[in-house]
């Protein structure tokens, strides 16, 4: 509950409320005690720590190196000789290559 009015804070006539505390395992008394248990052990703690600073850039590093390796531009599937195939001798060359240059 707040004061009223400005003479309750200049007079000290205000009483706060009382606050609750308790006493903590150190043998201080305070509002909130400090939390002393652990969340999770301290090995696991690096383990994710490493984790996170080694190897998820790593892996990363990885994927963008197989994207960037499929992304390459393949060698044209109709060289010179199947060219030249296909003007003279048609019928050698596969069903769907010729299909798709009698376009």
């Amino acid at each position: 509950d707040k004061p009223r009015s400005l003479s309750q804070i200049v007079s000290g006539v205000y009483d706060s409320p009382e606050l609750k505390v308790r006493e903590c395992m150190d043998g201080v008394y305070r509002v909130f005690c400090p939390y002393v248990g652990e969340i999770i052990p301290l090995a696991w703690s690096y383990t994710i720590f490493v984790v996170a600073v080694l190897l998820v850039p790593v892996a990363l590093g990885i994927l963008c190196l197989c994207a960037w390796k499929l992304d390459f531009e393949t060698s044209p599937a109709v060289n010179e000789h199947t060219l030249d195939s296909l003007r003279t001798e048609p019928k050698k060359v596969d069903k769907p290559l010729q299909i798709e240059y009698a376009k």
